[in-house]
């Protein structure tokens, strides 16, 4: 009886776990959405991120960047989102 209340509780926490991950999944998939809404409808915003991306990589890894690896991983993540305006 021990061993099946056991079992019980390690498949509670386990799908609580599992719960966790699922939220957070959600949540991060919302934050890329709401970001790609705001790229696709700001493109100055879009030139800022890439300005002041482009300093800090230069920072930390001068030569390891092209200036457009920023643009170009936005709009590969993105591009269902942003469709042809971008």
């Amino acid at each position: 009886m021990k061993d099946l209340m056991n079992k019980v509780t390690e498949a509670k926490m386990a799908a609580e776990a599992n719960l966790v991950a699922r939220r957070a999944e959600t949540a991060t998939m919302h934050v890329q959405a709401n970001t790609a809404k705001l790229l696709r409808d700001n493109p100055t915003l879009m030139r800022i991120v890439q300005i002041f991306d482009g300093q800090f990589s230069a920072v930390s890894e001068p030569a390891a960047r092209k200036p457009d690896d920023k643009l170009e991983h936005v709009h590969g993540c993105c591009s269902g989102m942003l469709g042809s305006r971008f």
